[in-house]
């Protein structure tokens, strides 16, 4: 298993892109090795379209993290 890098927070400030870095507190979007934190935000990320991965992913109760599987968006959490 990897080890658990940098704890990245979803701020979802530009739109619901879980690729687009600036949507990020570390300004990149996740690597393999980062713990994704989603809090509960209005503008929940979404996985459209590609595959995103994570080392460990929380979810803050009433967070939602959308995956439009239909148009091969995809979430890997290596553990």
């Amino acid at each position: 298993s990897p080890p658990l890098g940098t704890t990245n927070t979803w701020m979802g400030c530009v739109d619901s892109d879980w690729a687009n870095g600036a949507n990020w507190s570390t300004g990149v979007s996740p690597t393999a090795s980062d713990v994704v934190y989603v809090p509960n935000n209005p503008d929940n990320p979404l996985i459209i379209n590609e595959i995103a991965t994570c080392a460990k992913m929380v979810v803050e109760i009433g967070g939602v993290c959308k995956v439009d599987y239909n148009a091969g968006g995809k979430l890997v959490v290596e553990l």
